[in-house]
Formats: C-alpha cells, sequence, structure tokens
C-alpha cells in the first residue's frame, strides 16, 4: 500500500514538472499589458520568434498616444483619444484575405509607434510617441 502511494505520489510530480515546462510561447505581435491612467501611459510587450534559434525576443514598449483618425474624420490628438485594450494582441502578421488584422509599424529614427486596422471609412489609425523602449529577457 505504501509502495504504491509513493509511485503515485512520484508519478503526480513528474506529470506536473512535465505539464509546467511545457509552457506555451507567447503568440507574435505586440500585446497591450497595461494602461495608466494617470499618465496616459501604455505598457505594450512586442514578441517575436527568431527562425534560427527558435527563441522568443521580447521588447517593451511604453507610449503615450499622440493622435487618432477614424476614416475620412479628423486627427484627434491627445493622450487620451487611442483606443486599446489590456490583454489585446495585436498581430504582425496579415493575411491578405484578413483587412480587420491590424497593422503594425515602428519608426525607431522617429521613436513614434503606429497601429492602423480596418479598411476606407471603417479604418482605424493610432499614432504613439514610444516613451521607452526596452529588451526583454529572451525566453525559450
Amino acid at each position: 500500500m505504501l509502495a504504491r502511494r509513493q509511485s503515485l505520489i512520484i508519478g503526480l510530480v513528474v506529470v506536473s514538472i512535465f505539464v509546467t515546462s511545457c509552457k506555451k510561447p507567447e503568440p507574435q505581435g505586440y500585446r497591450v499589458v497595461a494602461y495608466d491612467g494617470r499618465t496616459k501611459e501604455w505598457t505594450i510587450i512586442d514578441s517575436d520568434i527568431d527562425s534560427e534559434t527558435n527563441k522568443t525576443h521580447r521588447k517593451k514598449l511604453i507610449v503615450v498616444c499622440k493622435s487618432y483618425k477614424l476614416g475620412d474624420h479628423d486627427f484627434l490628438k491627445g493622450s487620451d483619444v487611442c483606443d486599446l485594450q489590456v490583454g489585446q494582441l495585436i498581430s504582425t502578421f496579415i493575411p491578405k484575405k484578413d483587412a480587420d488584422r491590424e497593422h503594425v509599424f515602428i519608426d525607431a529614427s522617429d521613436n513614434q509607434l503606429y497601429i492602423a486596422r480596418g479598411d476606407g471609412d471603417q479604418k482605424i489609425v493610432q499614432f504613439f510617441d514610444i516613451l521607452k523602449y526596452e529588451m526583454l529577457p529572451d525566453e525559450k
């Protein structure tokens, strides 16, 4: 009886170690992880997988909204006009048939983040100033 219990406990420990070590990699793209309503700053994690090493490279961006535009309307300017959702993943892989997916461009020379999604009169364009850009430790 005692030997059977010990075997069961050892088996459960082995299974739990296996399950925790098989962590699913973060999808590639930009994940909105936080918003500070006081400072109007968004925290975004940029994740991409290196095809040669299979490691996930992550960068943390702290950004503040500069402007927002819907379709043919005028740009709205200010730190509180952009519309992101904490937890939202903004994919950088855009299949041609999927026009509603977000498009992300970074102009590092001007410290700008540009996010666009949709098309025509439903196209939303948002510009952010990058306040901080930090490399995070790689993940396997």
